[in-house]
């Protein structure tokens, strides 16, 4: 049977250290192209940093599972 991925609670807080003065700073913004250009640029940054390029997909999918949910509460 699948089970969803345990979550890592010591991966979300060095996402969420890493990400979230620059996703607070985004959303800050007003225009929309610059606020959707900066989350690009926020989400290759974490991407880069967190995603080993031997990584397997559930694994890089789950980061970027736990920077969707940081956007989304901020």
């Amino acid at each position: 049977d699948w089970q969803p991925q345990a979550k890592d609670d010591d991966l979300v807080a060095r996402v969420k250290t890493f990400a979230q003065p620059a996703l607070d700073a985004a959303f800050a913004l007003r225009s929309k192209q610059e606020r959707q250009q900066k989350l690009k640029e926020i989400t290759a940054k974490v991407v880069a940093e967190f995603i080993p390029a031997d990584a397997d997909t559930l694994f890089a999918n789950h980061v970027k599972d736990i920077l969707f949910g940081l956007e989304a509460k901020t």
